[in-house]
């Protein structure tokens, strides 16, 4: 593991490893700014984003409650009954109640090829907004912040999806991204980018726990591990908690053949507790330079 404020020496540490690459790459702090601090101070943000953020034509906030699952797996847009829902959960005027994910899907991951989440995409946004509240404003900066940080040391970034996870209600099921340990499936070698940003007081495990030092196929697991059965499963295996804002940089488990392997692939799991958890997840597609980006 390499943990750095540098995402160019993230890179150069990846190239000069021979045989012992790190295991996953951290850029400390890659989606944080003093702004986002003050924003996720407050149980707003949420809200504040779902009505400020200005989404592209047919692009919708896709809303679940943990209640109300669709159970074909697709979730509705948010409407106005949906928004009280999140209200509610947000906790604004009173203790929350129920718990809630509310995702922007902007490309599908198997799309290699769109250009949906580039930098461009993100340019066009923030320059067609007006009236943003500040929360809004901060993680378009960010954003738009990382991938020219990653550009400009060779690199790439692409959003994918943007999560809001709401889960203050302890009386309440989950209604979380991936709730059983698991490594991505579509993604190979570095080309996953993860990052949470936590609302001040909540989520204290971070918004994802990390195996980096097994594989799936390590773990010879019956059936599926939620997040109750990770320290028996872990077996003294190190478990990183990232911090609020920090970006992981990891592989997925499709190999130099293109087909899923389960000896390739950090395995991870959402940190969601109910009662505990509220946090915004922004997954991207992360390509690293071309001189980087060679199987192991």
């Amino acid at each position: 593991m390499r943990i750095d404020r540098d995402i160019g020496a993230l890179y150069s540490a990846d190239a000069a490893a021979s045989g012992a690459r790190p295991d996953l790459l951290i850029l400390e702090k890659g989606l944080w700014s003093p702004s986002l601090a003050a924003a996720f101070a407050t149980p707003a943000w949420s809200i504040d984003l779902v009505e400020t953020l200005p989404l592209p034509k047919g692009h919708h906030w896709m809303f679940a409650r943990s209640d109300s699952q669709d159970p074909t797996g697709h979730d509705p847009p948010l409407d106005e009954t949906g928004l009280g829902a999140l209200r509610a959960a947000a906790g604004l005027e009173a203790p929350a109640r129920g718990n809630v994910r509310c995702t922007w899907w902007i490309r599908p991951y198997n799309r290699r090829t769109s250009s949906n989440g580039d930098a461009k995409f993100f340019d066009r946004i923030a320059e067609g907004g007006e009236g943003l509240r500040p929360v809004t404003r901060a993680l378009l900066d960010a954003i738009r912040g990382l991938q020219t940080a990653t550009a400009d040391a060779g690199g790439s970034l692409l959003v994918e999806q943007i999560t809001i996870v709401l889960a203050k209600d302890a009386s309440a099921p989950l209604a979380t991204l991936t709730p059983r340990l698991h490594a991505d499936e579509y993604y190979g070698r570095r080309e996953t980018a993860i990052a949470a940003l936590l609302e001040r007081g909540w989520s204290p495990w971070g918004g994802a726990m990390f195996l980096p030092t097994l594989r799936m196929s390590d773990l010879g697991c019956a059936g599926p591990v939620g997040l109750d059965e990770l320290d028996a499963v872990a077996a003294g295996a190190p478990v990183l908690v990232p911090g609020t804002g920090d970006v992981l940089l990891y592989d997925g488990m499709i190999g130099p053949d293109g087909q899923v392997d389960r000896r390739l692939g950090t395995p991870h799991i959402s940190a969601d507790v109910a009662g505990r958890s509220a946090r915004l997840v922004v997954l991207m597609r992360h390509m690293s330079p071309p001189v980087h980006s060679g199987q192991a």
